[in-house]
């Protein structure tokens, strides 16, 4: 009977301490969410001003409600210029040795970005975070994605569901912070069906607005129960007793004080029961990151663009709207009549050609409206230029011309100076993923408990033997796509975060480009371009950089293919020429070597060969073998002149006697023509 009344005063006991535990976590909600309300209003309104809801009046229909909204226009001038490259988490190792882990956490990272869509959720979450100034995200592991393998959640968090500390200046120094929303009953019991029959007892009706700010339909909604979910600094410490040996191996033991909670605690609650009270799962502290828009210094919470664009747009509607109402009355201007004239006021219209019947003696008339005065447009030109100059969104970052400003020099640059605060913007963006994506890695570092197969897709992913040996390739579409298997073993060296792409602005890009264009068409010294090919593509916006080079790559094989058969072909034609020459020229010589012999023939005579003999024999006294042959010579000339022009050809000294005895018989005619 003791051994009960001690059990169940336990139990009782730790009731009291979990109440305890509930009313401490409520209360800490309460008081964050109480310090809110004048920033709820103020998000609701910078909201409700981009949707242009905020603008509208409850008017006649006779009024006008023209709402040209600036603010929207200035929020989506801003997030696509932000966004205009995809940002992408870079692992760089700290030392050599993580060199090779930090390719794989590359794989890792990028995986993950994908498979979570973070683009979208960024783009997404960042044009809130525009719009009231802060973007928070959620990093959490859910043990039951992926049939029970578990996944790194990334969740974007509504300013509205987050509370923090209000003396906190940062996630980082404040005492608690958490997640708060009414979520429906049936599936808080999914995740706690121990607590099923408490959780229904605590359902109740929505009390607190702003935590299912825009959703609709809410309330009448009684089968929700509020969910907290808290981490939260706990400085409690508990005594352990430890062992240690000394020299001579003796035992020693000791007390030591240690935090009860060395992460911090979770704990979570609906309604009035507690669901779990844990240490912080997570080694790197609170799971959340925060972006701020305009930070103000020693303050939480961030101011939004919106914030001070409201007053101008609304000072600017209400001038807009009385214009549009005069020029409606000078085209239509209202009816004066007499009550006795006879004329129903609502028979009087702007029709053409209306016919008007009055009484005698009464007065029926139109009145001339006042007209605007100039001053008015001036007003709305300044309120215009008001907005521009507190968002700093001017024309030429919307992508328009400024006006007097012709020069494509000058209108970049420009560009390039309107863009500066949008640049910061992006710079405090990337310092928050670089935060989210070392977060990312510490989650995959300490709960991927198997092994996964990552596929690696990508322009920029190309099979490389060195760093990339292990992945298994395959070809679909023309793009290389891989699988490689890894685990925390793979991904625990010692890394930083970079983030890049998202800082290269579209001015910057372009500028950029041209600039690369010219250096291309700059020769160096030794006769190459100042930028190659492929650094040119790679700065461009196209993605298939490899595939251009290969293609660009197999043209000009082709191209010297081509050149090689051609100039093998020349090479055969001229050879051919060449032959044909030979030819011509062999017979060109026999040609003339005939006409010559004929000549000799038909000028010779036996007392002029005599005679030339002795010339030749006295020219070439001496050469016996040479004298033997000029009478060879003179003797075939008188018997068989044919033999000879054949010797001539194959004997060279032939031909040089017969051009002797030609030359001595030609002296000889010219000596007795003159006698």
């Amino acid at each position: 009977m003791a051994r009960f009344k001690f059990k169940k005063d336990k139990i009782k006991e730790q009731d009291e301490k979990d109440k305890a535990l509930v009313s401490k976590i409520q209360q800490m909600f309460r008081t964050s969410y109480d310090s809110m309300a004048s920033r709820y209003k103020k998000w609701d309104m910078c909201i409700k001003a981009y949707e242009s809801e905020y603008f509208k009046r409850n008017l006649p229909n006779y009024k006008v409600q023209e709402i040209s909204n600036y603010v929207y226009s200035t929020v989506e001038t801003i997030v696509p210029v932000m966004f205009s490259s995809n940002p992408k988490m870079l692992a760089i190792p700290r030392g050599v040795n993580s060199y090779q882990k930090s390719v794989n956490v590359q794989y890792a990272l990028d995986h993950e970005w994908k498979r979570e869509g973070m683009f979208i959720k960024l783009l997404e979450h960042i044009k809130h975070g525009i719009t009231t100034g802060n973007a928070i995200f959620g990093l959490t592991w859910n043990q039951s994605e992926s049939k029970g393998i578990g996944e790194v959640k990334c969740i974007p968090i509504p300013v509205f569901n987050f509370f923090v500390d209000p003396m906190a200046t940062c996630i980082e120094d404040a005492e608690y912070c958490g997640y708060a929303a009414y979520k429906n009953v049936g599936e808080i019991i999914k995740a706690y069906p121990e607590k099923a029959e408490q959780l229904r007892a605590n359902t109740t009706p929505i009390q607190d607005e702003y935590l299912v700010y825009g959703k609709t339909g809410t309330e009448n909604s009684k089968n929700n129960v509020l969910y907290i979910e808290c981490y939260m600094k706990d400085y409690s410490t508990e005594v352990t007793i430890e062992e240690e040996e000394d020299e001579n191996g003796d035992k020693k033991t000791y007390q030591v004080t240690k935090l009860k909670y060395k992460n911090g605690r979770k704990i979570t609650i609906a309604g009035d029961v507690l669901l779990e009270d844990i240490e912080n799962p997570y080694d790197d502290g609170f799971p959340y990151v925060m972006w701020k828009c305009n930070p103000i210094p020693g303050q939480f919470w961030a101011m939004g663009e919106i914030e001070q664009l409201i007053s101008p747009q609304e000072a600017m509607c209400s001038l807009m709207n009385s214009i549009i109402e005069s020029a409606e009355l000078t085209g239509n201007p209202i009816w004066i009549l007499d009550k006795n004239c006879g004329v129903e006021k609502n028979s009087l219209t702007n029709r053409k050609g209306l016919v008007v019947r009055k009484n005698p003696g009464t007065e029926v008339r139109r009145d001339t409206p006042p007209t605007i005065p100039a001053y008015i447009q001036n007003i709305i030109a300044e309120l215009k230029t008001d907005i521009e100059r507190v968002s700093g969104v001017f024309d030429v970052t919307r992508g328009e011309k400024p006006v007097g400003v012709t020069a494509a020099a000058a209108i970049e640059a420009l560009n390039e100076t309107a863009q500066g605060r949008i640049k910061l913007k992006v710079q405090t963006m990337e310092d928050m993923l670089s935060k989210l994506g070392s977060k990312w890695v510490r989650r995959m570092q300490q709960f991927w408990s198997v092994q996964r197969s990552i596929r690696i897709t990508g322009e920029e992913y190309v099979p490389n033997s060195n760093l990339m040996q292990d992945v298994q390739w395959v070809n679909i579409g023309q793009k290389n796509i891989g699988f490689k298997e890894i685990d925390r073993t793979d991904l625990d060296g010692d890394f930083d975060i970079e983030v890049v792409g998202g800082s290269t602005m579209p001015t910057n890009k372009t500028a950029r480009f041209q600039q690369l264009i010219q250096l291309a068409q700059t020769m160096a010294e030794d006769g190459l371009p100042m930028v190659d090919r492929r650094t040119l593509l790679e700065n461009s916006d196209l993605g298939n950089v490899d595939e251009i080079i290969q293609r660009i790559t197999n043209i000009k094989q082709q191209q010297m293919q081509e050149q090689d058969m051609k100039q093998q072909q020349e090479v055969l034609i001229q050879e051919q020429l060449r032959k044909q020459q030979l030819v011509e020229q062999e017979a060109q010589k026999e040609a003339d070597m005939a006409r010559e012999l004929e000549k000799l023939q038909s000028q010779a005579n036996i007392s002029t060969l005599q005679n030339a003999e002795n010339g030749v024999q006295s020219e070439l006294e001496g050469d016996i073998l040479q004298s033997d042959l000029f009478v060879q010579i003179v003797q075939m000339l008188q018997e068989d002149p044919e033999a000879v022009r054949e010797l001539a050809l194959k004997d060279p000294r032939v031909l040089e006697i017969l051009q002797l005895i030609a030359e001595q018989s030609r002296n000889e005619n010219s000596a007795e023509g003159e006698v």
